[in-house]
């Protein structure tokens, strides 16, 4: 069962389609404009919402599927009331979320991205969404693996039109079919920018 979910916005769903264009250079190539900032030490106050003391970190997104994780949930939940949980690797190849096809067409698979998130839900507590790790199909390096034991691909993707792809696709099904349209407010999204170290030039 779908059911509305309480949210505030780290990136919006426009935001987070706009960041997956692909690059048109390194930052540190260009020359960027001073800018100044103006702060009114006048201005009306408003609150500053900690919600990160809020909330756990929690291994990778595949455990969530184990009961004893789910016991251990409910369990925390509580004893200490915390409202969001964050994990990683919900593109990992063990969540069978991407793949291609023959053609080098890709193909989504939500079956267990939805699990995922409905076992939390369904227990009372809310994602904080991480977007990591790459696709080994996506990867533009195989071999850039990150030092977890799982080992998850932290490279680049190799075409950016199918990153931006994935992303919109993801970030469609989790608006229409996870907790639907009628969801009020917007989700945690934090894009991971784990890279593998630059190569040695000795």
């Amino acid at each position: 069962m779908r059911r509305p979910i309480s949210w505030i916005g780290v990136l919006s769903l426009p935001l987070l389609f706009a960041l997956t264009a692909k690059p048109e250079g390194s930052l540190h190539a260009q020359s960027l404009p001073a800018e100044t900032i103006e702060i009114d030490a006048r201005a009306p106050s408003h609150s500053f919402p900690h919600f990160w003391e809020k909330m756990f970190g929690s291994g990778r997104a595949i455990l969530s599927l184990r009961e004893s994780y789910r016991h251990d949930l409910r369990e925390t939940k509580r004893i200490t009331g915390f409202e969001y949980v964050r994990f990683h690797a919900i593109f990992h190849d063990e969540v069978g979320l991407y793949d291609e096809d023959a053609a080098g067409k890709p193909v989504y698979n939500f079956s267990y991205v939805d699990q995922v998130y409905d076992g939390l839900i369904e227990n009372k507590v809310r994602p904080f969404v991480e977007l990591s790790f790459m696709p080994k199909k996506l990867s533009s390096d195989a071999n850039a693996l990150h030092p977890f034991w799982y080992k998850p691909n932290v490279a680049p993707p190799k075409e950016w039109n199918k990153w931006e792809q994935l992303i919109e696709a993801f970030a469609r099904h989790f608006r229409t079919s996870i907790f639907g349209p009628a969801t009020p407010k917007k989700p945690h999204i934090t894009i991971c920018t784990t890279t593998p170290p630059a190569p040695s030039s000795a």
